[in-house]
């Protein structure tokens, strides 16, 4: 009893920190509204209660009234109009401010023309209601408003805005904008951190204590925060209708998600729960570090060079998917060293593990760079140009294969092994974090960015010296 009180405390103690942790590293209040409502379709009341949300103001009261405030005097709160609620018919696809009904006459929306002027009427009787201050009456007329924008809507859901020879251009179905909606406006990535943080302490007092209700807890846990990170990814899927690994953010989302799984699965077969600590970890920390940089929604068309459904899911899946095997097989390339660095042995299960992990990495990450040269050829008319991601994918295909060589020809042990995916992860870190925020060159333009390099290098340097003193401990046990 006293144990479970002390781990609840312990519990409530971590939460309370990862949510002091984000406000000293989160940004300040958002002065606009997500980026997926730009140039999006949704009924005023919703946008009133995001409008309202994201400036820290209550969702209850008069937060109708403010948004409505804020619509006709922006200047005053500094935020954009929050209601971009009428699509255009020319150019198709654009939205504009409901205070263009004001300064046409002429219908230029895709509405019929009894609808349009159904909506300007309702929309010239609640600017009056909002001049005389009728709280009752805004209220009223912004329902109406809201009802009609609903139903017109609706006519246009799943229709298409721009028709082309290859992807047409559809308005978001009703389903989309709903789920939208839910993704917007609850922390899902918040709460999958603080599941895996719950997890990672039930494991590590497991270990400490042995105890088998904590493992259960554990694992539990850590299903629980797998499955509504499953469901993180499953909205973007649904809602921007592509693989979510268009940019850098979903990567993030999208690479422990199969770190987990890989752990998840290995743990089944191997009954080691240590391996599903690792994954837990990993996906703490890359969760954290979204977190901590980029706080803000991101649902963003796919861009131009990446407009293809097959090659994204046969390419792209692959090659990113490698990256959480190899950050596994690096974790318990770490977990290996310092076991046999205390124990002067380490666990063959634990050594398995991680030649199965770099095994399933390495079987990703070369037909994804095959395929993807493939696909350069069709984009690009050329199958290789040695660019920046080509050349890194490259050699840490490299970096892997001559490791598995050494190992398989036992010219290396297993410790041997575990420095190798340690070297192996610094190369595939560069890969996908330093082409793009460090180099920022080459066609693989899409995930370009900045920001970080200084925590990168440091992070390189300790694992540097990491392997260096392992190996040298190592050389050292075998000549005494």
């Amino acid at each position: 009893m006293k144990l479970t009180i002390k781990l609840l405390l312990l519990l409530l103690c971590v939460y309370q920190g990862l949510i002091g942790l984000e406000k000293v590293f989160d940004q300040p209040a958002a002065q606009q509204l997500p980026t997926a409502y730009q140039g999006r379709y949704r009924p005023l009341a919703s946008t009133a209660e995001a409008w309202a949300a994201a400036n820290g103001l209550p969702r209850a009261g008069s937060f109708v009234e403010m948004a409505w405030r804020s619509h006709f005097t922006p200047t005053l709160y500094n935020v954009p109009d929050p209601l971009i609620a009428l699509p255009l018919k020319r150019p198709a696809g654009q939205w504009v401010s409901l205070k263009t009904l004001l300064n046409h006459a002429d219908n230029f929306t895709p509405f019929s023309d009894s609808a349009f002027s159904h909506l300007k009427n309702t929309y010239i009787q609640l600017n009056q209601a909002v001049a005389q201050n009728q709280p009752e009456r805004i209220l009223l007329l912004t329902s109406e408003l809201s009802q009609q924008l609903t139903k017109q809507y609706q006519a246009l859901s799943g229709q298409v805005i721009e028709p082309t020879l290859t992807d047409p251009l559809f308005y978001p179905t009703s389903g989309q904008l709903y789920v939208e909606w839910i993704y917007v406006h609850y922390p899902w990535n918040a709460l999958t951190l603080v599941l895996y943080a719950f997890a990672l302490i039930s494991f590590l007092f497991s270990f400490t204590l042995q105890s088998g209700f904590l493992t259960r807890s554990g694992i539990a846990l850590a299903l629980i925060a797998f499955l509504l990170h499953t469901a993180l990814l499953s909205m973007r899927i649904y809602i921007l209708e592509r693989a979510p690994v268009s940019n850098m953010h979903e990567t993030v989302i999208y690479v422990p998600w199969i770190a987990m799984l890989l752990g998840g699965s290995l743990a089944l077969f191997s009954k080691q729960t240590f391996i599903l600590f690792a994954s837990s970890l990993i996906a703490f920390v890359l969760l954290l570090l979204l977190r901590l940089t980029q706080p803000a929604v991101h649902l963003e068309n796919v861009q131009a060079v990446l407009n293809s459904q097959y090659w994204l899911v046969i390419h792209v899946l692959m090659i990113v998917a490698s990256y959480g095997a190899f950050i596994l097989a690096g974790i318990l390339g770490h977990a290996l060293i310092l076991q046999t660095l205390w124990q002067a042995k380490h666990s063959p299960m634990l050594g398995n593990l991680m030649v199965q992990s770099i095994y399933i990495g390495t079987a990703l990450i070369i037909p994804g760079t095959i395929l993807g040269g493939v696909w350069a050829a069709e984009s690009w008319g050329r199958f290789w140009d040695w660019d920046p991601k080509e050349s890194w994918a490259f050699i840490s295909s490299c970096v892997y294969l001559a490791f598995i060589h050494a190992y398989r020809f036992h010219k290396i042990d297993q410790y041997g092994l575990a420095c190798g995916s340690i070297i192996g992860l610094l190369a595939i870190s560069f890969t996908w974090y330093g082409v793009n925020f460090i180099l920022g060159t080459g066609l693989h333009s899409y995930g370009f960015g900045s920001g970080g390099e200084l925590f990168y290098y440091l992070f390189v340097t300790l694992e540097l010296l990491f392997v260096g003193i392992a190996l040298y401990c190592q050389k050292s046990r075998i000549l005494t």
